[in-house]
């Protein structure tokens, strides 16, 4: 049996429904109830699936089994460390939410929505009002910056534009010092970078998965087979992938950071992805290549195209590629 040490999900809530134990959506009768709330308090601290069959010998060992990797298979047992969407699921059950659901589809409700949100500031009875000088003008990559979503897909992307953008990541050695050009907490810079470039759309460069080396500012072939299809998109994204010419993927290895850090370097990592973002995006604009963040994406149904270890979480995708003309 395998030795790794297993945890209930913090993200995962349980209670039991009449007769029955109720998992999220998953309800479980038989022999199930009787294994809580005893089995929830043994995996808090982490437990060995043969040390929770040894816990209940009055229950059939292989029944028992079935129900733990029952439990593994949907993510409510886990020896790894949860990925974003897990981590801040529960958040939505202490929200009150006073907006239906047609804000995920209803263009009409989530404009209203928008123009709501965007107009809104904080209400200080007699606070003084200070307005700030609008005297002066931003470089044109600040004032032009647009998220795109259709791409120039009959022209390669040189090879130079492209390593102007992912440049701004490189490590500069300064004698006995390493800094980059963009901050990191504790200066870890925890944050690794991938790329999948599609067949014939970046000058220089086959089509595959690649990994970038800041240490040495190049990039790596990992997997010149990778295959990756716009079903691991959600509906309004997949056209965005299938016009881009290439995808950033940025993970968070958390044996950078975590031995300093704790739980605390998690969040850390988001705010270092959020910079790395706009890093690259005001890059992009300087040899005209757009970008658009993609706030979610199925990344399980892709994941086996990386060459990724245990510690490495999934944050966040960018489609790229050249403007159009009209853009």
């Amino acid at each position: 049996m395998s030795e790794d040490m297993y945890y209930w999900s913090p993200s995962i809530f349980w209670k039991s429904v009449q007769s029955n134990i109720q998992i999220e959506m998953f309800l479980y009768g038989d022999f199930v109830p009787s294994l809580f709330p005893k089995l929830y308090f043994l995996t808090q601290e982490g437990i060995t699936i043969a040390k929770i069959i040894d816990e209940f010998p009055q229950v059939n060992p292989k029944k028992l089994k079935l129900f733990i990797l029952d439990l593994i298979k949907k993510n409510i047992l886990i020896n790894r460390l949860l990925n974003p969407q897990e981590l801040f699921y529960t958040q939505g059950r202490m929200y009150k939410n006073e907006y239906d659901d047609k804000l995920l589809f209803d263009m009409g409700a989530i404009s209203a929505f928008k123009k709501e949100k965007l107009n809104r500031k904080l209400q200080v009875e007699d606070a003084e009002r200070v307005d700030l000088s609008c005297d002066f003008e931003y470089d044109k990559t600040i004032t032009e910056r647009r998220s795109v979503r259709k791409f120039d897909e009959n022209n390669k992307i040189p090879f130079l534009s492209l390593s102007k953008v992912l440049t701004i990541l490189r490590q500069i050695k300064e004698k006995d010092k390493i800094r980059n050009y963009y901050a990191s907490a504790g200066g870890l810079y925890p944050i690794d970078i991938f790329l999948y470039v599609k067949e014939d759309r970046v000058e220089n460069l086959e089509k595959g998965v690649y990994y970038y080396c800041p240490s040495e500012n190049s990039l790596y072939l990992v997997n010149p087979k990778a295959y990756i299809e716009s079903k691991a998109h959600l509906f309004f994204n997949k056209d965005i992938f299938e016009s881009s010419a290439f995808s950033i993927y940025m993970f968070y290895d958390a044996d950078v950071s975590m031995p300093k850090y704790k739980g605390n370097a998690y969040f850390y990592a988001c705010l270092d992805t959020g910079i790395i973002v706009s890093a690259l995006n005001y890059a992009a604009e300087t040899v005209g290549i757009g970008m658009c963040s993609i706030g979610e994406m199925d990344f399980n149904l892709v994941r086996s195209n990386f060459n990724l270890h245990r510690s490495h979480i999934y944050l966040h995708t960018i489609e790229a590629g050249l403007k159009c003309m009209n853009s």
